[in-house]
């Protein structure tokens, strides 16, 4: 099933190391082949702006930050909508 995300996966051509790369050295290596590093599923897209820039930090994709950060600005709006009206 494809998501239907609202920004691309960011270019990673330019992602420079990073000092936890000494622990996580296939974080660039998956990041170009457009990979999480978290679950290893193929990264498709991302809901915000601010997931596509955490994943040339993290290289996670959008479900694993969802479950590592919690819902989204826009999830939390429509579940207080639809809990209080």
């Amino acid at each position: 099933m494809t998501e239907n995300y609202n920004y691309p996966v960011p270019d990673v051509s330019n992602v420079q190391k990073r000092p936890a790369d000494i622990l996580f050295p296939d974080r660039i290596p998956k990041m170009k082949a457009r990979v999480c590093m978290t679950c290893s599923v193929k990264v498709e897209g991302f809901d915000t702006e601010l997931a596509q820039k955490e994943f040339l930090i993290s290289g996670m994709c959008q479900k694993c930050q969802d479950s590592i950060f919690g819902a989204s600005e826009e999830d939390s709006e429509e579940i207080c909508m639809i809990t209080f009206g």
